[in-house]
């Protein structure tokens, strides 16, 4: 893909220069090569990068803390990429995903008439007739939106969250940059292609989507309230949704006091073991019963009500794992709790995507040596979190690609892990697994489920077997009429015909140069006589014109010469 192809698509030419500066302030300029994105930065920029090969205030920090700080320079979306890649360690080493975690999403926020004016807009209703009182001053304030405190007529506290102007814009050519940086990445740096960027964008476009639209964060948080309706232990905000639109929510106030500050819960006279058991057993019972749960359930996100009572916030980040994934999860727990390290095995290998450099028995071998060193060691001894790294580690390794939600399922597993022993070092996770274990076990064999199961399987057999004739028939008809026909991509023979055509480019530019400078030594030679006079005619100053058209000729030539020069060493990176 050619820059000129890249500019006409996306019209960004600044953004994209602004990309290439900044990898290049920090370190990358070979990435920038190699990608071809070298026009995009100015020539001194280019030429002090190429000499010193170091990062402009960042010389001493690891490619990871550099790469980090690019992501925070360029802004909301790279940070929310990072955000998003700081939880896929199946894919980035750990260095990079501790690193990105630490990127930071906020900014100054927006003044209150510019809030006040989307607010109207948004509710066609004067920001009075919605609330009996508003705080100018915002308590939170990201890259997306910030958060205002407000009262509603009827009297209930509620929060505000309101969409900055212009971020869906901003957010959508910066998700066709990243596209088109995706496909280029796979195309020349092969070391990067097993992280699969143009998935990660893909998935990264889906993510945002979700951020940027309110509604279904509202959603979200309604069909939490409705899942739990039945747990006095837990609470999600009320959503007012006659205040929620794609760039605005009004939800319920929840005043407790948040988990991140233990010291107040203690001294609210809060019983720890009951809180320690609510949380437990709260999260796992989205984790192995739901299959829809809460993805950031770090502790500023949970408050307490009570002993034995929760209250969860914001759920702009949510997953979601089918009923397949989830029994698996379930069984591969209650496996590794009964020593089954052949089962573990097969169902994690069951679980992941193997690609095709996968050594599946290597990957067998290595995760059952995980297994048996970590087995047997006490639960309040083991570092759930270290154990985890080191299995999606051993699953990157072996090229394997686990389903995001899963991944994104075993992170919110670990936080809560390590959050509980604070509250309760007593507090046996194995027990509580097992429990809930054995309630999914019990469902596989639940007779409603089988029939459930079966009658879905057997749909879809008749569904397929009803379309089969008319598909064959279809088939048929485009093999008659000359219509069928097979496309075949060679991925691997894209980089040699790009390298053939810049070669057969550069000839010809050659050839060019060749042909001016010989055309231009013949006019130069035909206009002189045997004693060596010019015998075409002069023009002002006594110049003969055979000189200047040679002397335009010669230029030309140099001209084309030093550029068909300049581009090859540009693009060896001499």
């Amino acid at each position: 893909m050619s820059i000129l192809k890249i500019t006409r698509a996306y019209g960004n030419v600044k953004r994209m220069q602004q990309i290439a500066l900044t990898l290049a302030r920090h370190g990358f300029s070979h990435f920038i090569g190699k990608l071809g994105l070298l026009d995009f930065v100015p020539g001194f920029t280019r030429m002090k990068s190429a000499m010193t090969g170091e990062a402009e205030g960042s010389a001493n920090h690891s490619a990871a803390v550099r790469m980090k700080m690019v992501l925070q320079d360029l802004g909301a979306s790279s940070i929310k990429l990072g955000q998003l890649l700081a939880t896929r360690t199946d894919l980035i080493p750990q260095d990079y995903a501790v690193a990105f975690a630490s990127l930071q999403d906020s900014v100054e926020p927006l003044g209150y008439g510019e809030i006040k004016n989307v607010i109207e807009k948004n509710l066609g209703r004067p920001l009075d007739e919605i609330f009996l009182d508003f705080e100018e001053k915002a308590i939170a304030s990201g890259s997306i939106g910030q958060v205002h405190y407000a009262r509603l007529h009827d009297g209930k506290k509620v929060v505000v969250k309101v969409k900055r102007p212009g971020t869906d814009r901003l957010v959508r050519e910066d998700l066709d940059l990243l596209a088109t940086i995706a496909q280029l990445v796979e195309d020349h740096l092969p070391e990067l292609r097993s992280i699969r960027p143009r998935v990660v964008v893909e998935e990264f476009a889906k993510c945002m989507e979700r951020e940027l639209d309110f509604v279904g964060e509202a959603a979200f948080t309604d069909k939490f309230s409705k899942m739990f309706e039945d747990d006095p232990s837990v609470k999600a905000p009320e959503v007012f949704w006659d205040y929620v639109t794609r760039d605005t929510l009004v939800l319920e106030r929840i005043e407790g006091i948040r988990l991140s500050d233990t010291e107040k819960v203690k001294a609210a006279g809060t019983d720890m073991v009951k809180l320690a058991d609510t949380v437990g057993k709260v999260f796992l019972r989205q984790f192995l019963m739901t299959g829809i749960f809460h993805a950031d359930p770090h502790p500023g996100n949970i408050f307490v009500l009570g002993d034995s009572q929760i209250a969860l916030i914001d759920f702009g980040q949510t997953g979601r794992v089918s009923d397949d994934i989830r029994r698996k999860l379930a069984m591969m727990l209650l496996a590794l709790r009964s020593g089954e390290t052949d089962m573990i095995v097969d169902i994690a290998a069951d679980i992941g995507a193997f690609s095709e450099n996968t050594d599946i028995r290597a990957f067998r071998s290595e995760l059952a040596t995980l297994v048996d060193r970590y087995y047997g060691v006490p639960i309040e001894r083991l570092n759930i979190g270290q154990v985890f790294q080191e299995a999606l580690s051993t699953a990157r390794e072996n090229g394997i690609i686990l389903p995001r939600d899963f991944v994104i399922l075993c992170k919110a597993f670990v936080t809560i892990m390590s959050v509980i022993p604070k509250l309760d070092p007593e507090w046996r996770a194995d027990e509580a697994v097992a429990v809930f274990g054995k309630e999914v076990v019990m469902d596989l064999a639940n007779p409603k489920a089988f029939i459930k199961d079966a009658g879905l399987y057997l749909y879809r057999v008749i569904s397929l077997l009803r379309q089969a004739p008319e598909d064959m028939r279809d088939l048929v008809q485009k093999a008659r009429s000359g219509h069928l026909g097979f496309q075949m991509e060679l991925k691997n023979l894209r980089p040699i015909l790009m390298m053939a055509e810049i070669a057969a480019d550069r000839l010809t530019m050659g050839i060019i140069v060749g042909a001016i400078t010989i055309g231009s030594s013949i006019v130069l030679a035909a206009g002189r006589d045997a004693l060596g006079r010019f015998t075409m005619p002069y023009l002002g100053w006594d110049i003969p014109l055979s000189a200047i058209v040679a002397s335009v000729g010669f230029v030309c030539a140099s001209m084309m010469g030093l550029w068909i020069a300049w581009g090859i060493i540009r693009k060896s990176n001499l």
